[in-house]
């Protein structure tokens, strides 16, 4: 699973919007949802340079216009939120992937930040057992998901996960043996 779009050598199969917010220590005072503009001279903590994380951060700030200030550069992703509640800097994250914030500010971007993910592979016919896992992955991503709560709204009823048996994945399977135009990045 990875960031798309992906160099041309690969099969791209899209499956999910992700939002990207902000997150950061909570003394951070910035108008909210964050305008993308509030990012220019921001302290980020942010992933290595020379990284391919980072890398497709840098071009997401160029192409919104900003330029931070690098607060923190480091590959040790379980370090990241430590810095922010320190008070180095912001970090950029997928709300989807947010775990233990608590005490920080996570904070949604107006227009929404979003990011395109996806399943990748090299163009070659996929055993069954990986084109299983493909289309597991693409009716995964087609079921309805919880929505966010805010404060003073109820969460809505969370149903249980349901067991993915042989027979779902093989009739699933013959969709997923090539991907279709659309999925293809040249």
């Amino acid at each position: 699973m990875t960031d798309l779009p992906v160099p041309g050598d690969l099969v791209a199969h899209p499956f999910e919007q992700r939002e990207v917010v902000l997150i950061s220590p909570p003394g951070l005072r910035l108008r909210e949802p964050v305008p993308p503009a509030a990012l220019d001279g921001m302290r980020l903590v942010l992933p290595a340079r020379g990284s391919a994380r980072r890398a497709e951060i840098d071009g997401l700030l160029g192409r919104l216009g900003a330029r931070p200030v690098p607060a923190v550069e480091s590959d040790e992703r379980g370090s990241w939120l430590g810095w922010v509640r320190a008070g180095m800097g912001s970090l950029l994250w997928y709300r989807n992937q947010l775990e233990d914030t608590e005490g920080l500010a996570v904070r949604s971007f107006l227009p929404p930040i979003t990011r395109k993910i996806g399943l990748v592979h090299a163009h070659r016919q996929l055993p069954p057992v990986a084109r299983d896992f493909l289309a597991f992955a693409k009716e995964t991503a087609r079921e309805p998901k919880p929505r966010e709560t805010r404060p003073g709204q109820t969460r809505p009823r969370q149903t249980k996960p349901r067991e993915i048996t042989s027979r779902d994945t093989k009739a699933r399977a013959p969709q997923a043996r090539h991907a279709d135009a659309s999925d293809r990045h040249a």
